[in-house]
């Protein structure tokens, strides 16, 4: 369901009301609220379709945490629950964001990016096309969800940790807007010369 300009007004009214958070809070959350709210006409003036995207079976929350290992390595993946059809390229950024501690402030690291990137297209190639959207995909879905505050502000979660997973992909998204051509260019270094033509 896309996000529309009621969602965030209902959301940031919703914070401006709820006992569980400081003024503090409610004041960094309305401002992360009407920035998403004002960047949705940015973000669907971004021409993406599934159809430009390699796509495969995904994980759909791939992270550390859906690891079990063992001493020295992986044992396997649990929690397949939102596993789906999606753009691989959507799965790479997104697990290499919730992976790396140097992402903790918002921000992706472009050459470990383009480390882990390149050890997955040792198993699944990606295009050009691929690569060279892969931070706009990720910036449209980031800007379009709300996830995170919908769950605490409107159906009254408990855990209140996710206002702060909301937040850090606010801010990711805040550094997708700006630097989304540096992510395409970084990881467009990791095709062959001859994939170019």
């Amino acid at each position: 369901m896309e996000p529309s300009l009621q969602t965030h007004d209902a959301l940031i009214i919703a914070a401006s009301r709820n006992r569980r958070i400081t003024p503090s809070q409610k004041q960094e959350i309305a401002a992360d609220l009407a920035y998403k709210r004002a960047m949705l006409a940015e973000a669907a003036s971004i021409k993406l379709s599934r159809r430009m995207f390699t796509c495969g079976p995904t994980h759909g929350d791939f992270s550390v945490r859906q690891l079990v290992c063992s001493a020295d390595q992986i044992a396997g993946v649990v929690d397949l629950s939102s596993a789906c059809r999606q753009p691989l390229a959507w799965e790479v950024l997104r697990s290499y964001s919730y992976a790396d501690p140097a992402c903790a402030e918002g921000a992706l690291e472009l050459e470990a990016l383009c480390r882990y990137t390149g050890s997955f297209l040792n198993f699944v190639p990606l295009t050009k096309r691929d690569l060279s959207h892969a931070g706009d995909l990720y910036y449209v879905q980031l800007m379009r969800s709300t996830y995170g505050y919908r769950q605490v502000l409107i159906d009254g979660h408990p855990n209140l940790e996710l206002l702060t997973f909301a937040r850090w992909r606010t801010q990711l998204a805040r550094w997708l807007q700006q630097y989304r051509h540096r992510v395409r260019d970084a990881l467009l270094t990791l095709l062959p010369a001859e994939r170019f033509r």
